[in-house]
């Protein structure tokens, strides 16, 4: 009988710790299927289409409140302790909601400021919970060309070693972080012949990139950052 009841406690724990594991990937499967429509949204609104924009918005309002109703009172067993869960899962709800008004009232300035912060807000939430997605990824291969791009309408003097050294830092972290979304990619992005193709010739733009300031060829360095960029916004559009 002791056997018994030590087989069913067993059994009943392995139960609970699947139940759990599964419903951290139904909140993260939740959460990429909302994000898709979170980011079309800010793109549109960033190219000036307000129609299309709020078609994703009200895609993103819908699929957000039923990801609330089902995890903001109970977070998956990973984010549990995270104190802050509950006003961030709302904070977020509160800024869609706020970035649907703004768009539907042709504000899409409003609209982008209340949107915008989402993206950090979720950034923080996993970071203070030790979670790390591929979304993260590819927010560090973002934010690291941004600071790269920062030497687009800020000619660098490649005559200047200071200036020089710190131009080749931000290039070594937006390299290093796209190799690392080449590297780090699931299955299904990798398998995809756009994301091959937006990793591969970036990479191959960074090489050059660094040719270039060797060459000291200042205008040849900047028109590659022009050519990135397009790639680096729609990395995050369709893999973000």
């Amino acid at each position: 009988m002791k056997k018994i009841l030590w087989v069913f406690l067993g059994f009943s724990l392995l139960l609970s710790t699947n139940l759990r594991a599964a419903e951290v990937h139904d909140f993260h499967r939740s959460l990429a299927d909302a994000y898709t429509h979170y980011r079309a949204a800010t793109f549109y609104l960033r190219t000036g289409n307000p129609a299309v924009a709020s078609f994703e918005l009200m895609d993103l309002q819908t699929k957000w409140q039923a990801l609330n109703k089902r995890f903001k009172q109970n977070p998956p067993a990973i984010y549990s302790r995270d104190g802050t869960w509950g006003p961030s899962m709302q904070e977020i709800e509160l800024r869609i909601d706020q970035g649907v008004k703004a768009t539907e009232n042709g504000d899409l300035e409003a609209a982008k400021k209340k949107l915008v912060p989402i993206r950090q807000l979720l950034s923080d939430l996993r970071r203070r919970n030790n979670v790390s997605t591929f979304s993260d990824i590819v927010d560090k291969a973002n934010h690291s060309f941004d600071s790269l791009f920062y030497y687009r309408h800020n000619e660098p003097d490649l005559n200047k070693p200071e200036q020089v050294e710190d131009v080749q830092r931000r290039l070594s972290l937006a390299a290093y972080w796209y190799q690392q979304c080449l590297e780090l990619a699931p299955k299904k992005a990798k398998n995809d012949l756009l994301f091959d193709r937006l990793i591969s010739t970036s990479l191959e733009s960074y090489s050059k990139a660094w040719v270039a300031l060797r060459e000291k060829d200042t205008r040849r360095f900047i028109n590659i950052l022009r050519e990135i960029s397009a790639s680096n916004r729609m990395l995050y559009l369709k893999f973000g």
